[in-house]
């Protein structure tokens, strides 16, 4: 079985709605239509996909209520698209994290009532690292939910020096997706939440580049210890997933009902997801 974790979508339905709400979607069809959607499944040879918001949907600087309102719209949207492909999607959700407890409360319905398995969330939240201790509440209950927790890179950091060459993409990105990774790990975020699975798109950005500084920062320096962070950054007991990966043997991901390339990591409980081309 091909299984693709990387997977967006749009409602289309709803594309005048979410621009009143400030969320620019790019003009690709495929990201809107269902039928479309399954037809490039096909055309790529994937089995089933984790489908997940178009990062634009991932609003966290809306106040409360319209935060709310975008993301259950999107949730419920998401959805209907499983219900109608149910052997070939599986959902994951968007939460309003500017709210923690509001997010606790949106992912239990899209998870319990919805039938989503997992999460998609940013790399940050307004600005906020993913180490946040207002952020902690939220992990605690998706490692207790037991939901698939997908990070993407969206508004990334020193857009002003990265406007030119595409390099908002091709290094905001994966530095992006770094530093979501270091402020898990160091901020003591999987010691605390010892059960959390993450997965982190395009091929987990930076992070094995600079796999080697983090260990030696981990091991001589205090002040990357000052959280308490226990466990070593490493990713040899963690799964690489391609963007389209056969099953193996190893590993169960709670997104799944049959195991696929995951994670599996006693270390971070990391795995890395490549995008879709």
């Amino acid at each position: 079985m091909n299984v693709d974790v990387h997977w967006h979508y749009a409602p289309g339905a709803q594309r005048e709605q979410m621009a009143a709400s400030g969320v620019r979607l790019p003009p690709l069809p495929a990201l809107y239509d269902p039928a479309l959607q399954v037809a490039e499944m096909d055309r790529r040879r994937i089995d089933r996909a984790a489908v997940s918001p178009f990062p634009g949907l991932l609003q966290y600087r809306l106040d409360r209520d319209e935060a709310l309102r975008l993301h259950r719209l999107v949730n419920d949207s998401i959805a209907d698209l499983v219900a109608m492909h149910p052997d070939r999607y599986v959902g994951l959700a968007t939460v309003p994290l500017q709210d923690p407890a509001l997010a606790i409360q949106e992912l239990e319905r899209a998870l319990q009532v919805k039938g989503l398995r997992g999460v998609e969330i940013c790399t940050h939240v307004a600005g906020r690292n993913l180490d946040d201790p207002a952020l902690r509440p939220f992990f605690r209950a998706a490692a207790e939910m037991g939901a698939f927790v997908f990070v993407h890179p969206s508004d990334v950091l020193a857009q002003e020096r990265l406007a030119r060459y595409h390099l908002q993409n091709l290094i905001g990105n994966p530095t992006e997706t770094v530093l979501a990774i270091a402020s898990l790990i160091f901020g003591g975020v999987y010691d605390e939440c010892p059960t959390l699975t993450c997965c982190f798109a395009h091929g987990g950005g930076s992070f094995c580049a600079l796999l080697g500084r983090l260990r030696h920062g981990h091991a001589v320096r205090e002040d990357v210890r000052i959280h308490g962070a226990r466990r070593t950054p490493t990713c040899r007991a963690c799964t690489w997933t391609a963007w389209s990966t056969t099953t193996p043997s190893s590993g169960t991901c709670s997104a799944w009902s049959a195991p696929i390339t995951c994670c599996s990591a006693a270390t971070c409980r990391s795995t890395w997801a490549p995008t879709t081309p």
